[in-house]
């Protein structure tokens, strides 16, 4: 059985790349107080356009979040992220894709509990989190999750920012 290639696009980009980092959580994986910050830029510049039809274009993105230990085991976690494009794009491969449960995505993929793996696209995203998080061991903690998201052209725009919202709870363990 033969496989066929799949390609997307083959056009190389080059671009510019700025970004801002502060985190002062006190673990990696499960923090119980401090604050993160996540802010990018990208400016694609050029590309070898393959399709002929490249404009330059540039997305921002950014997270921001705090944890808090409210009493001895219980801790709430908030994270907010926030993604748009300037300009327009020519490829549907710089679309912001929301799903999956992944803290380790790349680019424009960003996690969503309760959709699968990019289940959600668009030019421009903001999402909620909120975590409750009960530590029982030393390394075992029950969470319950809530996340928020809006995914449009430009979510933005009117400043609508609750209208045709995508959420769903979870329970780890």
């Amino acid at each position: 059985m033969m496989c066929r290639e799949t390609i997307i696009d083959r056009s190389n980009y080059f671009n510019a790349f700025g970004y801002i980092k502060l985190d002062t959580y006190d673990k990696k994986y499960f923090a119980t107080k401090g604050y993160f910050a996540d802010l990018n830029f990208k400016w694609y510049i050029a590309s070898t356009d393959y399709n002929d039809n490249f404009t330059m274009f540039s997305q921002a993105k950014g997270t921001l979040g705090f944890a808090k230990t409210i009493f001895d085991r219980f801790t709430f976690l908030n994270t907010n992220e926030a993604g748009f494009t300037f300009g327009q794009p020519t490829s549907n491969v710089f679309d912001f894709y929301l799903g999956g449960y992944n803290q380790n995505y790349i680019n424009t993929f960003v996690s969503l509990y309760g959709y699968e793996l990019a289940d959600l696209s668009n030019n421009s995203f903001i999402k909620s989190q909120f975590d409750f998080r009960y530590r029982v061991g030393d390394s075992h903690y029950f969470s319950f999750i809530a996340n928020y998201a809006r995914l449009e052209d430009n979510v933005f725009k009117d400043l609508d920012l609750f209208e045709n919202v995508k959420s769903r709870l979870c329970l780890r363990l």
